[in-house]
C-alpha cells in the first residue's frame, strides 16, 4: 500500500525518530518497573503488619502494667490493714478471748489475701517481662523494615534521577530528528504509532516488516525497492510506514 509522500531522507529521519521513541518507551517502562518498587511494596505491606503487631503488644504490655500496679496497690492496702489488726491484737488493749480470737481470724484472712495478691502480682510481672521482650523484638523488626524502606526509596530516587537524565537526552535528540521530518509524514507516523503499540515506522528488510515480523507479498516488495517516485509505503499487516533497506 502506498501514498504520495516524502523523500527517502525523510523516511530515514522518520525511522531515526522511531528509534528514539522506542528508546524513550523502554526508559519509561524501566522507570515504572524498577524491581525496587515491587520490593518496596512488599516491605511496606510487611511493615504495616509488623507495626500493627507492635502496637497490639504495646497495648497488652501497658494493660498488664496497669493491672500489676492495681494489684500492688491493693496488696499494699491489705498489708496496711493487716498491720493495723496485728497492732490492735498485740496492743494489750483487747482482753476478751472471743475478740482476740476474731482479731486473729481477721489477721489470718488478711495475710492470706495479701499472699494471694502478691502471688498474682508476681505472675503478672513475669508475664509483663515476657511482653517487654516481645515488644522489643517487634520494635527491632519495625526498625529494620523502616531501614529497608529508606534504602529502597533512596535506590528508587537515584535510579529515577539517572533514567530521567537519559530520557531528557533521548527526548532532546528526538526533537532534533523530528525537525527533519515533514509535518504531514510526522503526523501520519504519530497516528499510526498510537494505533500500533508504538510502531509507527518499521524497516523493510527483505520481504519482512520489522515492526510486525510478517512477510509482504514479493511483488509489492519488488515495487517498493524499485520505486523512485518518493511514495510512502505501508505494511499491509500492521500499517507501519515502511523504510526500505
Amino acid at each position: 500500500m502506498s501514498e504520495p509522500a516524502e523523500s527517502l531522507d525523510h523516511l530515514e529521519a522518520l525511522y531515526a525518530v522511531q528509534a528514539r521513541d522506542t528508546a524513550i518507551d523502554v526508559l519509561r517502562h524501566r522507570r515504572v518497573a524498577l524491581p525496587e518498587r515491587s520490593e518496596l511494596d512488599g516491605v511496606l505491606r510487611t511493615g504495616q503488619g509488623a507495626h500493627e503487631t507492635m502496637v497490639a503488644l504495646r497495648a497488652r504490655r501497658d494493660d498488664l502494667g496497669r493491672a500489676v500496679g492495681a494489684l500492688d496497690l491493693e496488696a499494699r492496702g491489705i498489708a496496711d490493714k493487716a498491720k493495723g489488726v496485728e497492732a490492735k491484737l498485740y496492743s494489750g488493749t483487747v482482753t476478751s478471748p472471743r475478740e482476740l480470737q476474731d482479731l486473729q481470724a481477721d489477721l489470718d484472712q488478711l495475710r492470706r489475701h495479701q499472699g494471694e495478691l502478691e502471688e498474682r502480682e508476681l505472675e503478672q510481672m513475669e508475664a509483663a517481662e515476657q511482653l517487654d521482650r516481645e515488644v522489643a523484638a517487634a520494635e527491632a523488626v519495625v526498625g529494620s523494615l523502616k531501614a529497608d524502606v529508606a534504602r529502597l526509596q533512596q535506590a528508587i530516587s537515584s535510579q529515577e534521577t539517572s533514567i530521567d537524565a537519559e530520557l531528557a537526552a533521548e527526548e532532546a535528540e528526538r526533537g532534533r530528528l523530528a525537525a527533519g521530518v515533514g509535518a504531514p509524514l510526522l503526523a501520519d507516523y504519530e497516528r499510526r504509532r498510537a494505533q500500533n503499540n508504538g510502531h509507527g515506522a518499521a524497516l523493510l528488510v527483505g520481504d519482512t516488516c520489522q515492526g510486525c515480523r510478517l512477510s509482504i507479498p514479493s511483488t509489492e516488495v519488488d515495487e517498493i525497492h524499485h520505486d523512485t517516485s518518493g511514495r510512502t509505503w505501508y505494511c499491509d499487516n500492521c500499517g507501519a510506514i515502511l523504510v526500505p533497506r
